[in-house]
């Protein structure tokens, strides 16, 4: 049987582990579970107008930013950021609730990716959200749990880590956040594309007033011989997406860079893209030039303004997919007949 005196002492330890949690603003941990992990961040969500990811020893790897005219990602020359992502990374942070308590203890931070930044730091990504200058949270999200749904975080400056019930998309680098793809217009908007190897015939996609979709210029004889290829290509200018961005500040970064031949996407409008694939020291870029008639429909001059800001001064890192296949020619979609068919065909024709 235990002493009075000991009873009493295990109930002052009780209180007191209870007491120190209620004095630094955190409840119980038994009482947590369900709670939400940042209480106050939903009536914040109006005044976010910066998210700042960090990773490594402490370093600063995306800025997005709220400009007058939306989100932009300001260490890609202020490209158009994907708002849709922002959202739902910020709404995704207000809404998550704690699920499970998981260490307190610092040298186990790293087993689920939720260490402190610094030299060492390898898996956790540090979300800072910004309103008028001033953090509203910190969070470290680390890694997601092998057979349960959610994700490993810990509020920075804080001991305790949890699993929570939201699983986040945070891309580490400037090129995940940028707005794709570069350009959308509706595939049956799209009149002409033109394909040009560096050797050999280019490759010609028109379409007719009265077919749906683009069809080969081939040569006389020829026919298909990689419908999926062709397919591919004809979609081409939507699989646009964009890897990085990086400005044309002035002629004297255009050195090093030599323009290969061109591709050309005319829409039905008349606005026409030149995508120039560029061969430098850095692999997959390209320039991207707008040309806009000037009998262009009042409804499109919007479009087209929207396009200039996005592609003036700029040059744009693609994948090595797409590069390559902005470099088509007509060989790689169609070829003549294969004689070895052709002759055995003559031979079996009746006399």
């Amino acid at each position: 049987m235990k002493k009075p005196w000991m009873m009493l002492a295990l109930a002052v330890i009780v209180v007191a582990g209870a007491l120190s949690r209620e004095w630094l603003g955190q409840p119980p941990i038994d009482t947590a579970v369900g709670q939400k992990l940042l209480p106050n961040l939903h009536s914040q969500l109006d005044q976010i107008n910066r998210v700042e990811i960090l990773t490594g020893d402490h370093k600063l790897q995306v800025v997005l930013a709220h400009a007058p005219k939306g989100w932009t990602v300001v260490n890609a020359d202020q490209y158009p950021a994907n708002f849709h992502m922002i959202q739902k990374l910020v709404t995704g942070l207000a809404k998550t609730q704690l699920v499970e308590p998981k260490t307190k203890l610092s040298q186990h931070y790293p087993t689920l990716g939720v260490e402190d930044l610094g030299p060492d730091a390898q898996h956790a990504t540090l979300v800072r959200l910004i309103a008028d200058k001033s953090p509203v949270a910190e969070v470290l999200i680390g890694l997601n749990p092998e057979l349960r749904s959610g994700h490993y975080v810990r509020l920075s400056g804080h001991q305790q880590s949890w699993l929570v019930d939201q699983a986040f998309t945070v891309p580490s680098w400037p090129g995940g956040w940028l707005a794709q793809p570069l350009v959308d217009w509706p595939a049956d908007q799209l009149n002409r594309v033109i394909l040009r190897p560096a050797q050999g015939k280019p490759l010609v996609l028109e379409r007719q007033p009265d077919q749906i979709r683009l069809q080969p210029t081939l040569p006389e004889s020829w026919s298909v011989t990689d419908p999926g290829a062709l397919a591919a290509r004809s979609q081409l200018l939507n699989r646009l997406n964009i890897e990085a961005v990086a400005p044309w500040r002035t002629e004297h970064d255009r050195e090093g860079w030599q323009p290969l031949k061109s591709a050309e996407f005319v829409a039905k409008s008349g606005l026409q893209l030149t995508v120039t694939p560029l061969k430098g020291a850095e692999s997959n870029w390209v320039n991207i030039d707008l040309n806009v008639p000037d009998d262009l429909q009042p409804s499109m001059r919007e479009t087209a303004k929207t396009l200039h800001q996005r592609l003036d001064g700029r040059r744009f890192k693609v994948s090595g997919r797409v590069y390559q296949q902005l470099q088509s020619g007509v060989s790689d979609v169609a070829g003549p007949p294969d004689p070895k068919t052709t002759t055995h065909q003559q031979s079996a024709s009746p006399q």
